[in-house]
């Protein structure tokens, strides 16, 4: 393992798992001292998104923020063994470089789904999580009655069509997801920089697999306590209860698990709603 290295261009350090010729796998912003926080963006997005909190958390904590390669910026690396266990392996091992015992982990979107997995792979490093709006079967919230293998299949085929288009059909298919991600125009058009600087083979790959997998059978193995936020607006086409009935079943498998809506939000809940994630993550750091 190569050891960290301080960029000389922006306040990170740059952690690199494998070879020494490789890229490395992570970007990595560290700060303050104490037990150490851990944040993870979802994709197409930096970590320094996270900056307020990781400010604030970094008077009495060890604040460590992750970007991923091939997000935002970040130069992409080869991933043989797919996104997420590219990441979670690469986090796990920041984790264990870092001496860390019973970390906070805050993840959003793709982040919270890596931070279960992280979770399950690291029980002793990973002592509390923070979920931000973020489902272990995302299919279903777009189609009801999804099975896992047609959630694979739609996922692959989001994948081909992606890949094939055209720079500015890509990147407009981005902006009507941005779009809708925050109230933010300041921040929405933080999210389009982010989305044009990244890797597009990475991108896709991720949310193929952020989209195509069922990781609902992976919560049982997950022990630590877990408070898990969901985003919900008038604008969103479900109704409060039923993004609650759906979260409160998709994370029926957790042993220590809450789930809270945070209203008057969209997918950037944090963003929109600033003081209810701050009171979350008040809640979680007295565990």
């Amino acid at each position: 393992m190569r050891k960290a290295r301080w960029c000389a261009c922006v306040p990170c350090v740059l952690w690199s798992f494998g070879a020494v010729a490789a890229p490395p796998a992570l970007e990595i912003t560290q700060q303050g001292e104490g037990p150490v926080v851990l944040f993870l963006a979802g994709v197409n997005v930096h970590g320094e998104m996270w900056r307020p909190w990781a400010d604030a958390l970094a008077v009495d904590h060890r604040v460590l923020v992750a970007t991923p390669a091939g997000f935002a910026g970040v130069a992409p690396t080869e991933r043989p063994d797919g996104f997420l266990a590219t990441h979670v392996a690469a986090l796990a091992r920041l984790l264990e470089t870092e001496r860390a015992e019973g970390a906070l982990v805050v993840g959003h979107s793709l982040g919270g789904l890596t931070a279960l997995m992280l979770a399950a792979h690291e029980p002793e490093r990973v002592g509390r999580l923070l979920v931000v709006d973020s489902l272990p079967f995302l299919a279903e919230l777009f189609q009801p009655d999804a099975t896992p293998a047609q959630a694979r299949r739609n996922a692959e085929t989001m994948a081909k069509r992606s890949m094939a288009l055209a720079r500015d059909a890509y990147l407009a298919e981005a902006e009507r997801a941005i779009a809708i991600a925050a109230k933010s125009a300041a921040f929405l058009d933080r999210l389009r920089l982010w989305a044009a600087a990244s890797d597009r083979a990475t991108v896709v790959t991720a949310y193929q697999e952020l989209l195509g997998m069922d990781y609902r059978a992976l919560l049982p193995q997950i022990r630590q306590p877990v408070l898990v936020l969901a985003a919900w607006d008038p604008a969103m086409p479900f109704a409060k209860e039923s993004i609650e009935a759906l979260y409160k079943r998709q994370y029926a498998g957790l042993a220590a698990g809450e789930v809270r809506v945070v209203e008057d939000a969209l997918h950037f809940l944090m963003i929109d709603q600033p003081s209810a994630f701050e009171s979350a993550l008040a809640a979680v750091l007295a565990r």
